[in-house]
């Protein structure tokens, strides 16, 4: 079981999940287009988003023709902790 979750952790750092969970989490809501002129860039975000769909850390709101992108709980709890690890690291 530790393996897998160490397997996740390594997938969020790889992707670069990171950048886009923080930038989610300070605009809320966000347009595939929103994201990708203001937060990361194109390639990185169809790289990333469905890492973040397929862990249940984003879900996608589909309003045709716009596609949402918010955090779910699970991505809000998984970014607190990423802040904890921070507010460590930085003391």
């Amino acid at each position: 079981m530790k393996r897998q979750y160490t397997e996740k952790i390594v997938k969020l750092e790889q992707t670069g999940a990171i950048k886009l969970l923080l930038f989610l989490n300070e605009r809320g809501e966000c347009k595939t287009w929103d994201i990708t002129k203001n937060g990361v860039s194109q390639p990185t975000f169809y790289r990333v988003m469905p890492v973040l769909k397929e862990l249940g850390l984003v879900e996608e709101v589909v309003d045709p023709p716009r596609r949402i992108f918010r955090l779910t709980e699970k991505g809000k709890k998984v970014l607190e902790k990423l802040m904890e690890v921070e507010e460590i690291l930085s003391s």
